[in-house]
């Protein structure tokens, strides 16, 4: 997944930049995820499930815009911030159960096609999502850790508006493929699919 993006990223700019009308700037807003059921992992008398509460995160980036008639790309490089609430359940000890936040950031690479009405635009496309680091902020114990993978795919649907050189969106965003292929509970792999999705709201500013 790693090279998919970055043979995406080196194929895709340079078209870009050479065709016309081109313009880039900057965009930035909150990303909403939840999960859509409750996943749970079973161990040794431990259990480990992620929580449906949705979570609140952060993007930041460069967003492109090429316009054919009838028709705009409109490609992003993005910095994003998710996470997901987990919780660790001892059956054989209740007293020791816990919460626990784990923080993903990913850099990821929307491209969108889609068509507009006036100031308004609809979209669709592929979304390319490079891990770049998981962190948990609660002190997940050691022997538990969810192994996520490096890249995963999905895709986005949205809506936005087009003021100038203002951009206004709302997207949904699905997966494609598995966030992570299991979770490490004490020694023992267990299958933890976790596909989550997310509402993102976003403004951009093109130059």
């Amino acid at each position: 997944m790693k090279r998919i993006l970055s043979v995406s990223i080196l194929v895709l700019l340079p078209l870009f930049l050479a065709a016309g009308p081109f313009q880039f700037g900057l965009k930035g807003g909150m990303n909403f995820s939840t999960l859509p059921t409750t996943v749970i992992a079973q161990g040794q008398g431990e259990r480990l499930s992620a929580l449906q509460d949705t979570y609140s995160g952060f993007h930041l980036g460069l967003v492109g815009s090429l316009r054919f008639p009838g028709f705009f790309i409109q490609p992003e490089l993005l910095f994003v911030q998710t996470g997901r609430d987990m919780y660790l359940e001892f059956v054989n000890n209740p007293h020791e159960d816990d919460y626990y936040l784990l923080k993903f950031h990913h850099l990821s690479m929307p491209v969108l096609l889609g068509a507009g009405i006036g100031p308004l635009r609809l979209g669709a496309g592929p979304v390319f999502s490079l891990l770049l680091n998981q962190a948990d902020i609660t002190s997940l114990p050691s022997d538990i850790r969810p192994r996520l993978k490096d890249g995963t795919l999905g895709y986005q649907l949205g809506v936005g508006l087009k003021l100038g050189s203002l951009l206004l969106d709302v997207r949904y965003e699905g997966s494609l493929s598995k966030l992570g292929d299991g979770v490490s509970i004490f020694g023992s792999h267990i299958d933890f699919d976790m596909r989550p999705r997310q509402t993102i709201f976003s403004i951009g500013l093109l130059f």
